[in-house]
C-alpha cells in the first residue's frame, strides 16, 4: 500500500536521516492518497515542531474541513485548525477568524463563542480605536463596557462608540437587531 510505504519512509528519513523536512513530504505524500486517515495527519502534527511545517498542518486541516460530511465535524476541524494557529503560529487574529467561520456553521455552540470571547480579550485594542464588549447575557448597560464589566446591547453600544472602534459580542444578538447579524472579514 502507497500511504505505509510512504509513512515508513518518512519514519526512516526522520529517525535515521534525521530530516524531518523530507520526512514531512512523504507525510504529505501518505495525506494525499488517504485524506480520510487520521494516522498520516497525527504523522504530520508529530514531525511538525521538528520541520517548522505547522502550515502543512493547517493546509490538511483545511482539506479536512473541506471533506468534512456534517457542519458539526467542520466545527470541529475547524477548532482544531484553529488550535495549531494559536498555539503554534501564535496568531491569535488568524486563530479567531477561524472561529469566526466555525460560528457561522453553528451560531448556538458554546465552546466557539468561549473562544471568540477569549481569544477577543488576548488579541486586544485594535490600531486607532478602543475595544468594547457586550455580553447579551451578563452584561449591563451601566457597565463600562470592558471585558470585565460589557454592555448589555448592541444598541447602547452604538450611542458610544465611534468610527475605528471595535465591539465585540458575545450571545445571540438577532432579537436586538431584528434580523442575524453578518460576520465579516473572515
Amino acid at each position: 500500500d502507497r500511504v505505509e510505504l510512504y509513512l515508513r519512509r518518512a519514519k526512516v528519513l526522520d529517525d535515521r536521516l534525521n530530516d524531518p523536512k523530507a520526512a514531512v513530504a512523504d507525510a504529505l505524500a501518505a495525506f494525499s492518497w488517504a485524506p480520510d486517515r487520521d494516522d498520516t495527519r497525527d504523522v504530520l502534527v508529530a514531525l511538525a515542531g521538528k520541520a517548522r511545517a505547522w502550515n502543512e498542518v493547517i493546509a490538511v486541516d483545511s482539506a479536512l474541513i473541506e471533506r468534512a460530511p456534517t457542519a458539526a465535524r467542520r466545527v470541529e476541524l475547524l477548532r482544531r485548525k484553529a488550535a495549531v494557529i494559536e498555539d503554534q503560529l501564535k496568531d491569535a487574529p488568524r486563530a479567531f477568524r477561524t472561529h469566526l467561520v466555525a460560528l457561522l456553521l453553528q451560531p448556538d455552540d458554546a465552546d466557539t463563542t468561549s473562544h471568540l470571547w477569549r481569544l477577543a480579550r488576548v488579541i486586544g485594542l485594535p490600531i486607532g480605536g478602543t475595544s468594547y464588549f457586550v455580553d447579551t447575557v451578563n452584561g449591563v448597560n451601566s457597565g463600562a463596557g470592558t471585558s470585565d464589566a460589557p454592555w448589555s446591547t448592541v444598541a447602547f453600544a452604538l450611542t458610544k462608540v465611534v468610527s475605528g472602534d471595535t465591539v465585540y459580542i458575545n450571545g445571540d444578538v438577532r432579537e436586538q437587531v431584528g434580523a442575524p447579524v453578518g460576520v465579516y472579514g473572515v
